[in-house]
């Protein structure tokens, strides 16, 4: 079964986890080596915003990504295939 859930993260169910797995994803496809262990995320969580946290990521690593056109819209097509 197939479903589109609209909210935050945690709103009406626990995703956290689908999250982090979807933005692992997204990152392995750009060619980035970067990996967010459930820790790691967590930590993360403490911001807003899947961009400002790709974005604040990326230049703590001194890395250059585009997270709001590329990153955040990959994350979100590996959401929709779960």
């Amino acid at each position: 079964m197939k479903a589109i859930l609209f909210g935050s993260i945690g709103t009406l169910i626990e995703t956290s986890d689908l999250q982090r797995e979807a933005f692992n994803q997204a990152f392995k496809e750009a060619g980035l080596d970067w990996y967010w262990d459930q820790e790691d995320y967590t930590k993360l969580l403490k911001k807003s915003g899947g961009a400002k946290r790709i974005e604040d990521f990326a230049e703590k690593n001194k890395t250059n990504v585009d997270a709001k056109k590329k990153l955040e819209k990959e994350k979100h097509k590996f959401i929709m295939i779960k």
